[in-house]
């Protein structure tokens, strides 16, 4: 009780210099493998979803802390045949957030890490995954509503398969999503 109420008090001092926001995301993504040697291949495409907290100050900066569900994995074409691979993925996502404008209309630009675990038919059995993200798109805020289209490009750090195999087998994507946040307190 006595972390919750620590808790509590922490997220009331914050909010009184700027905003803070909960909400949600839905996108369309498209996924490959940077293997080296490389290997023909064509994206996977996948739904991603996120649930978030973004608190930003009177300057326009801040951070946001999102969790994500998506689907990673490639598709090797051969002439012959296809073969793909796909596995789910459960991220939680740490971005330093900055504003570019104020007002109704903004351009939220976010990067930070992220560590994830992979679940499902991942190939090798190391499935805790760590990478980079960057993000960016248009906000338009209407009172306590925000309404967002973000891009978010994000690089796995940790390759899949050992270097006796690949030099490099490391997850990339490209994310295009919609958003709404909802603010806990207007300025």
């Amino acid at each position: 009780m006595k972390a919750l109420s620590t808790i509590c008090l922490f997220l009331f001092g914050i909010s009184a210099y700027g905003q803070m926001a909960i909400g949600g995301s839905i996108g369309a993504g498209a996924h490959r493998v940077y293997f080296d040697p490389s290997v023909n291949q064509t994206l996977q495409t996948s739904l991603d979803l996120r649930l978030g907290f973004q608190y930003v100050n009177e300057r326009n900066s801040g951070v946001s802390l999102e969790i994500a569900q998506t689907r990673l994995g490639w598709v090797l074409d051969d002439e012959d045949s296809t073969f793909s691979v796909e596995w789910p993925q459960t991220e939680l996502r740490f971005y330093s957030h900055f504003n570019i404008g104020k007002g109704v209309h903004r351009m939220p630009i976010q990067l930070g890490p992220f560590v994830g675990y992979a679940t499902g038919d991942y190939p090798t059995n190391d499935r805790l995954r760590f990478g980079l993200s960057l993000g960016t798109g248009y906000a338009l805020q209407a009172e306590q509503n925000i309404f967002q289209i973000m891009v978010h490009f994000r690089q796995e750090l940790v390759p899949i398969f050992p270097v006796d195999d690949y030099l490099y087998s490391l997850p990339l994507s490209a994310t295009v999503s919609v958003g709404y946040y909802r603010l806990l307190r207007l300025e």
